[in-house]
């Protein structure tokens, strides 16, 4: 048999086990929104993340490879608009293993200590973390920024073509009341994370907020999982500290006495906490509505629509001279002008082919020029009249052949998605 431990060591052991566990999860959500709110700053922001995606864009490329035999091309970290890639992915590797040895020595150095103050103080990173977030998400909803009506395009694509986050992106953006509501609600908590005596409710409602996000996410494939994953965590990180007091309201218990936590033990401490914490939460607010409001000027700015704005529908394609007859796969069914200058093509068998449209109404000529891989956008020049009546022709050279096309305007009021409205009284259900 082994040495039996004096008692106080045992019980330093047990307690620091205890501990681990949460100091783990601390250490690694720390890590996790770093180098929040540094990067926040009006100057040193973009060098302080600057450095820190650097950091990690040499770190999480070795690990990966020689620690997790993944393939080093894979681990690139590009703005590709997918919160799911394997960078990201190896990256929480990388955080987990460095809040293992962190959490460890923390656990050593404490030797049956409790560190309130050091997790008082990740809990309040990670509060103005979520905080920003919210901010952030929630007004892209509110200014209807995030989730867009259904385009023109969407409006004549078949229907199981749809991704399925293109269909979640639809069913929010089909209803801009909706998706206020769902934004306010993000507003809302976030505001309320900003100050530690409404901090607890705004925990509260962000954990319904987010786990319905969440699910969204898992359930539509969109690619943003790990991350809202970790928002719902830091919400439930934030509610750990009144778990007792929680399930005593809940269950009709005795409520504990709560104990309010102080960053700094003297009033004059206090005081000037306050003041900065009552700024930065009034920065965080100014920083993300200049930061939407930026993004739905810019947006407003390349929304202008032009003469040929519009849908249409096409009525006859001849290439070199010989026309293309329906279901033949080639042959062009719809035309989309959008007000962003993109020209979409659908064809017959349902695939697509956009390009970058320069119109130039005194030459009446369409310069088009290729937006995605060269082989699914078209190029070149066509020259276009458009009647009163709607009807759209255009001639000249498309990618190496001469065609000459007619189409007619679509109004997108004839699609019952855009011309049902909403009725108090229906005298049955009309589920198409």
């Amino acid at each position: 048999m082994g040495r039996v431990l004096p008692g106080g060591s045992d019980r330093r052991i047990l307690s620091g086990a205890r501990a681990f566990p949460g100091r783990l999860l601390l250490v690694y959500l720390g890590l996790y929104v770093a180098p929040f709110p540094f990067d926040h700053l009006p100057v040193l922001g973009p060098l302080v993340s600057g450095g820190w995606r650097a950091l990690w864009g040499a770190v999480v490329p070795w690990f990966g490879e020689h620690v997790m035999a993944i393939d080093r091309a894979r681990i690139v970290d590009l703005p590709s608009g997918s919160g799911d890639t394997t960078f990201k992915w190896v990256r929480i590797a990388v955080f987990a293993a460095v809040a293992v040895v962190v959490a460890g020595l923390w656990t050593l150095r404490a030797r049956g200590r409790d560190p309130a103050r050091a997790r008082l103080w990740i809990r309040i990173l990670v509060r103005y973390n979520l905080a920003a977030y919210m901010l952030s998400y929630g007004l892209a909803k509110v200014l209807v920024l995030q989730f867009q009506p259904p385009t023109l395009d969407r409006l004549v694509q078949r229907f199981g073509d749809a991704s399925p986050m293109g269909l979640l992106w639809t069913f929010m953006g089909y209803s801009p009341a909706y998706t206020i509501f769902t934004g306010a609600l993000e507003v809302l908590g976030g505001l309320l994370l900003l100050s530690r005596r409404t901090a607890l409710a705004g925990a509260l409602l962000l954990v319904g907020v987010l786990a319905n996000v969440v699910m969204l996410n898992l359930c539509y494939d969109v690619p943003v999982k790990q991350f809202s994953i970790h928002l719902l965590a830091m919400s439930l990180v934030l509610l750990a500290p009144q778990r007792r007091r929680l399930w005593g309201l809940a269950s009709g218990a005795a409520l504990p006495a709560s104990t309010p936590e102080e960053p700094f033990p003297s009033p004059r401490g206090r005081r000037r906490w306050r003041i900065f914490a009552a700024a930065l939460g009034l920065g965080l607010i100014a920083v993300q509505l200049q930061r939407q409001l930026g993004f739905r000027a810019r947006w407003a700015a390349t929304a202008a629509p032009s003469p040929l704005s519009g849908l249409y529908d096409v009525d006859s394609l001849l290439r070199r001279g010989e026309p293309v007859e329906p279901y033949m796969g080639s042959r062009w069914r719809w035309i989309v002008f959008d007000r962003r200058g993109d020209l979409t093509i659908l064809h017959e068998d349902g695939a697509e082919t956009t390009a970058y449209a320069v119109v130039d109404e005194a030459a009446q000529t369409i310069t088009l020029k290729p937006r995605r891989a060269p082989r699914r956008s078209p190029s070149g020049t066509l020259r276009y009249t458009l009647s009163p009546a709607g009807v759209l022709d255009l001639v000249g050279e498309l990618s190496g052949s001469d065609v000459e096309v007619r189409a007619r305007r679509v109004d997108p009021e004839r699609f019952l998605l855009t011309r049902q409205r909403f009725r108090w009284v229906q005298e049955s259900p009309f589920n198409r």
